[in-house]
């Protein structure tokens, strides 16, 4: 072995090793910090190779824009309405992963090596919810706790879970059936299942049209795993709407009587009316100052207000919507950079979606993966918080990325997955 191949080698290995420490994390929580821990090393690996190869950088544009614009519009308003300067990690963080492209580049990961990446993930959340809420007996409350923020937990891990379902029908499709297709789609789909026990409703929303979309899309070549995709899931929900005392019942329950109460209390402590009221007051403060918008600053000012007026019964830091939140905070001139960090990669997806049979993978799993997080934003703040801005990036980058190769390759990519030797 060359001194070259080795040391791509052991670059590969790292790499690999730091994607696999980022995803435990992701799953186990933030106690443990090693998200954070992997993300900050992924970031050094990047700089080093970035230093170690200036004179032969190729930039890829598409994440170049992808991150550029986003920040520099949500910077911009943030500076012009005269905000405060907590938060402003969150619109840094897309920049960060500008030269990961190196990172990405030189470790030579494919989509076969993703996937891998991808599938152990969703093993480990598997087993680690399993565990966490049936040997330890945690309840939605406690869960809540340890990975902070349940509800943008699930919506996280169930989108990491069904990027699993989509690689099970892809290698069906490529490599014919095997015995393992089925247990990883059943694995995936067990796990998209237990993360739906924790009862978090604006999670539950985009899974249906997901495993629609990709039944569509594997109609001809994936009828088997479609067949047992419809099965799980009917069996799943025949167990829990039949059952009245399960998760999904309390939930569905709660959310009609959320309903009933709403219509005479629009100000009641239910999840439902406290939703209402901060959309209502978000879109009060958008209109106030819809440019720049009114600031971090003066919407919350604005909510500590309405809870005095007894217009809010408790008071929250955001307005549980990504995209009024977005308007409230950074007017239009932020919301066009949040739409466009959304639809941006749907684009490209899309337009290069024919070159091989890869683009069409990424055209497939990448619509699906920004669509579930855009739905996601309906009812609560995804982009909120650094863990969801950084998994919607390390996923977004990496399609782009693995994109911009193919159509460097000019349809000369794998058509067949195999595992390397």
């Amino acid at each position: 072995m060359t001194a070259e191949n080795k040391s791509a080698r052991i670059l590969r290995m790292a790499h690999i090793a730091v994607i696999s420490m980022y995803f435990v994390g992701m799953i186990i929580g933030p106690a443990t910090k090693m998200r954070s821990h992997a993300l900050i090393l992924l970031l050094l690996l990047s700089l080093v190779l970035w230093i170690k190869n200036w004179r032969d950088q190729q930039w890829d544009k598409s994440v170049f824009l992808f991150a550029a614009v986003f920040s520099a519009s949500t910077l911009l308003s943030h500076v012009l309405n005269g905000s405060s300067l907590s938060n402003l990690e969150l619109y840094l963080l897309p920049l960060a992963f500008i030269p990961m492209v190196h990172a990405y580049r030189y470790a030579r990961l494919d989509l076969f090596d993703w996937g891998v990446l991808i599938l152990a993930a969703v093993a480990f959340c598997l087993l680690w919810n399993v565990y966490a809420g049936y040997v330890l007996d945690l309840d939605r409350t406690v869960l809540d706790y340890v990975v902070r923020y349940i509800i943008l937990y699930d919506m996280s891990a169930i989108a990491l879970c069904l990027m699993g379902v989509l690689y099970a029908f892809e290698w069906q499709s490529r490599n014919g059936n095997s015995g393992w297709v089925y247990i990883v789609l059943t694995m995936s789909l067990s796990a998209v299942m237990v993360l739906v026990l924790h009862g978090s409703r604006g999670a539950w929303i985009a899974i249906p049209l997901v495993l629609l979309w990709t039944a569509w899309q594997y109609r001809h070549q994936g009828q088997r795993l479609v067949l047992l995709t419809g099965v799980l899931s009917v069996l799943f929900l025949g167990w829990q709407l039949m059952n009245p005392q399960s998760v999904m019942m309390d939930r569905i329950n709660s959310a009609q009587q959320d309903v009933v109460i709403v219509q005479d209390e629009p100000a009641s402590h239910t999840s439902l009316g406290a939703r209402l009221s901060m959309w209502k007051l978000a879109w009060s403060d958008f209109l106030q100052a819809p440019v720049f918008g009114a600031g971090l600053d003066q919407t919350q000012e604005t909510r500590v207000r309405a809870k005095e007026q007894g217009l809010l019964v408790a008071e929250h830091p955001h307005a549980h919507n990504t995209y009024l939140q977005t308007l409230s905070v950074h007017g239009l001139v932020g919301f066009a950079g949040l739409m466009f960090f959304f639809l941006y990669p749907l684009y490209l997806f899309y337009r290069h979606r024919n070159i091989n049979r890869n683009t069409r993978f990424i055209f497939i799993s990448g619509s699906a993966f920004v669509v579930y997080v855009m739905i996601g934003g309906l009812t609560d703040y995804y982009l909120g918080f650094a863990s969801n801005v950084t998994f919607y990036c390390l996923i977004t980058t990496m399609l782009l990325l693995q994109l911009s190769r193919e159509c460097r390759l000019g349809g000369q990519g794998d058509t067949v997955w195999r595992v390397r030797k």
